[in-house]
């Protein structure tokens, strides 16, 4: 080869590289996008949320990470930009140009960078670190999405330096007379180097990311505002205080206070379906609320025994005494257990919950991200917040909004919907059974995806029913999930979609709450994540509570994660402590980025001296979403 065509060679090769560098740096997949502001901020603050005094190494090691991947990429940008396109017919400077020209500055090796990123993800770990009597930090999942693009961003760092390395043996080789042969070799040990460094610097990033919890839910709190942080059936079931003149339709007041079979008068027929009632004396002392939801703050028996709080009383004082039946009986006042009957359109009875389907607009590529317990209609739903699904499992944040609910009046035994134009329909009929239910019991479930599917929709139904037109009337209520088979690289969503509930309806273990105060007296509420539970609402403890609340309530706070996930499976769990009532609450099962991590690049069998004489694209095996 003489000299004019050993330059043209020399010529064409740089020319190739500035092509392919110029488009690792343009492409979306490849191009610096890391927020590093953003994340130095959210370490910050977030040490200032835990404890000002703790230690600011985290943010030295970003700090110094940071410092070293902008020195390497200045450099190599330098190199490719003020060198070698500068440069590009002058053959005699491309060849002055050292191997190690560019690299010799940064400390940036495979295994200080490695080493960087395990000291800075244990320094996090270290922050979170939680005792075994403490609740989840609702903050575990805070830097999970950061971490994974950080550890993309030093991938990029490593490529960059292979790459330069690389361009840096080639041009010598052909600028020099050594020998083809012995060049492929050094570039297959450099590129051996390279894949097994990236592979092990991956899985050690996956491994990491898979230590984090699959699941957020919202943590403890005690600042309790009604029908805001927490829902309750209210009314379902309550102890009332009823003269025995009522409790039978002739009046006889010869019961004392037994009630079973019986039929009642009007006024106590209309409130209770059943009533079971005891005799607790002649006389009651009763701190009356009016226009409540608990009909009692507090009373006291003949024999001066408190139930509930009596330090005061918001309401009116009013004493009950048996009295003398000229039937020569007395009727005395009996404590009763009301169930109630169900009267939806009173304003302050809630005992329905909505079995109504919440789905996300997936026309729109929308996925269920967050959701909540919320009261309408004198009826529980579940509100949930949607957003636009991206590629590798991102949401973009200017969609994402809480949908709304239907608009409806309620009655008894249906509720009058109005709906936007829909096929020439604007109002529909939802019926009870149907549309909404009466809980008794509800199945505390863990449903997820078992495919590459995302959540697109949830609902209350009782166990077992999938039906338009219902097969069960009772039993235990259920959640049900939509999922939507969708493409984690390209973010799109199927068309089809499938609901799913829990395989395990049989054999449950009932969650027992023996002589439950009102939850929000609590002093914490500690969760019980075991599987396969049910709980059966019940009225509160006598003693503590005179008896005025139905247990347990519902959280109704969104889990609102400060990184948006799209989701794969929705929970139901039980928070409590002992002696108290607890909450109802969510968890949501959130699509990791480590699960579509592969980092299986096939390094023995994809690199050899014939690939690498031909084949340039030395990104093609990184999977890296």
């Amino acid at each position: 080869m003489d000299e004019e065509d050993r330059n043209n060679e020399i010529k064409n090769f740089v020319s190739e590289m500035l092509k392919t560098f110029n488009s690792f740096n343009e492409t979306d997949n490849y191009k610096s996008t890391f927020p590093w502001d953003e994340f130095d901020k959210k370490l910050r603050d977030h040490r200032m949320n835990k404890n000002n005094s703790l230690s600011l190494l985290p943010h030295i090691i970003f700090q110094d990470l940071r410092l070293e991947l902008n020195i390497l990429e200045s450099l190599i940008h330098r190199f490719f930009k003020n060198k070698v396109s500068s440069h590009i017919d002058d053959i005699q400077n491309l060849c002055s140009f050292p191997l190690s020209h560019t690299i010799s500055q940064s400390k940036l090796t495979y295994s200080y960078i490695e080493e960087s990123y395990k000291a800075l993800t244990g320094e996090i770990e270290r922050r979170e670190a939680k005792s075994e009597t403490t609740d989840v930090d609702c903050d575990e999942h805070l830097f999970l999405q950061d971490l994974y693009e950080l550890s993309k961003e030093i991938l990029r760092g490593f490529v960059l330096k292979f790459f330069r390395s690389s361009i840096g043996l080639s041009l010598k080789s052909k600028c020099t007379v050594e020998s083809e042969e012995n060049v492929k070799k050094k570039l297959l040990h450099q590129r051996n180097h390279f894949m097994n460094n990236v592979t092990m610097f991956m899985n050690f990033t996956r491994n990491y990311l898979g230590n984090f919890s699959e699941y957020l839910y919202a943590c403890d709190f005690s600042n309790h505002t009604r029908d805001k942080t927490y829902i309750e059936l209210e009314r379902m079931y309550q102890v009332m205080i009823e003269n025995e003149f009522y409790l039978d339709k002739d009046g006889s007041c010869s019961y004392n206070c037994n009630t079973k079979g019986e039929h009642f008068k009007p006024h106590v027929d209309y409130m209770c379906k059943d009533l079971d009632c005891q005799y607790m004396g002649a006389k009651f002392e009763i701190c009356q609320l009016d226009d409540d939801v608990r009909r009692y703050q507090w009373f006291k028996d003949g024999n001066n025994n408190v139930y509930g709080n009596n330090t005061n009383c918001s309401g009116k004082m009013v004493t009950y005494n048996s009295w003398y039946q000229w039937t020569t009986r007395y009727c005395d006042y009996c404590l009763c257990v009301c169930t109630a009957k169900l009267h939806r359109e009173v304003h302050n009875e809630i005992t329905a919950i909505s079995f109504q389907d919440q789905v996300s607009d997936t026309d729109s590529s929308k996925v269920v991200l967050d959701l909540k317990f919320v009261i309408k209609n004198n009826t529980i739903y579940v509100e949930i917040k949607e957003g636009k699904l991206l590629p590798h499992g991102k949401i973009d944040n200017n969609s994402v909004a809480w949908k709304a609910l239907d608009n409806c009046t309620i009655f008894d035994n249906f509720t009058f919907c109005t709906y936007p134009p829909l096929n020439g329909l604007a109002y529909g009929l939802t019926t009870a059974v149907k549309d909404f239910g009466y809980p008794e019991y509800l199945n505390l479930d863990d449903i997820k995806a078992s495919t590459e599917s995302i959540v697109t929709g949830v609902r209350f139904r009782f166990a077992g029913d999938f039906n338009t037109h219902p097969r069960y009337k009772n039993g235990s209520v259920e959640m049900q999930i939509r999922l939507t088979d969708f493409d984690y690289l390209t973010g799109k969503l199927s068309k089809n979609h499938v609901w799913i509930s829990s395989n395990n309806k049989q054999n449950k273990t009932e969650l027992l709450l023996p002589n439950p105060d009102n939850p929000i007296k609590s002093p914490k509420n500690i969760p019980n994540l075991k599987g396969n539970q049910f709980v059966k609402f019940k009225v509160s403890d006598l003693k503590k509570d005179a008896g005025q609340s139905t247990v347990p309530f519902f959280d109704a706070r969104p889990v609102e994660s400060k990184v948006l996930f799209p989701l794969k499976g929705i929970g139901l769990f039980h928070r409590g402590y002992e002696g108290f009532g607890g909450f109802i609450a969510f968890k949501l099962f959130i699509i990791s980025p480590q699960e579509y991590m592969n980092t299986d690049l096939g390094v023995t069998n994809s690199v050899t001296p014939a690939s690498i004489n031909t084949d340039w694209n030395i990104f093609s095996g990184l999977n890296w979403p």
